[in-house]
This record gives structure tokens, C-alpha cells and sequence, in this order.
């Protein structure tokens, strides 16, 4: 899918109305963090529309190659889409969690941030 076109520059072939090279390199730092493979980016970019070959995202997001700035947003889309669809990270519970598992989910208390809910929701109340 090489060649040149409006969207589709030809490889090293300068192109003054790429993105700014800062959105490249937090681009590229996203997909670095998240450990993408290039070749499950590229399938989800190309089924929104983008028209530049895997091999060429892979010198983009390496700063080897410019897109204009329409394939680096729909480049973009395609990247937090895969972002979101993975699940959230574990996070580290608080010893209330705990009590929380043992009498069952409480809505209540879930909603509330650490250390905001009042006395009469506590189950230890009865130690202060």
C-alpha cells in the first residue's frame, strides 16, 4: 500500500503538513506503555478508514515516516479504542474491601471514597 496520494506519502518523502512531532512521540509513548503489537493496531486503523500499509505505521510510530494529520487521528482512534477495550489494571484494595467482601456488596459503601463515609455505615464503629 506504498506509493503517493494526499494521505499516503511515499516513504522518506518529507512531508511539511504532518502532525506535530510531539503528538508522534505521545503517540508513539502510548503504544510503547501499553505494548502494542503494530500488527493489532494497524488491522483496527485500517477497518476505521486508514489507507497507510503496516509497514509504514511502524516507521511512523518509530519516527521513520510521516502521515498526514487525517491517518495520525484516525492512527489515534484506532489506538484508544484498543486502550479501552483491555481491562483496568488491578488496583490495591483498602482493608475495608475486605469487610466489604465478608457482608456482601454494599452500594452504599462502594460509592464512597476512603474515609468519607460517616460512623453509622462502619462497621467498626462500635471500636471508636
Amino acid at each position: 500500500m506504498t506509493g503517493t496520494s494526499p494521505d499516503n506519502p511515499a516513504f522518506g518523502e518529507p512531508e511539511d503538513r504532518g502532525p506535530d512531532d510531539d503528538l508522534r512521540q505521545q503517540l508513539a509513548s502510548a503504544v510503547r506503555y501499553w505494548r502494542m503489537p503494530v500488527k493489532d493496531i494497524w488491522l483496527r486503523y485500517f477497518s476505521l478508514g486508514g489507507s497507510v500499509g503496516e509497514y509504514e505505521l511502524d516507521a511512523y510510530i518509530n519516527s521513520s515516516y510521516t502521515i498526514s494529520p487525517l491517518q495520525h487521528d484516525i492512527l489515534a482512534q484506532a489506538i484508544n479504542e484498543l486502550i479501552d477495550a483491555r481491562p483496568e489494571p488491578p488496583r490495591a484494595p483498602y482493608s475495608s474491601d475486605a469487610l466489604d467482601r465478608s457482608d456482601g456488596p454494599s452500594k452504599a459503601r462502594n460509592d464512597q471514597s476512603p474515609g468519607t463515609e460517616s460512623v453509622d455505615d462502619d462497621p467498626r464503629a462500635d471500636e471508636y
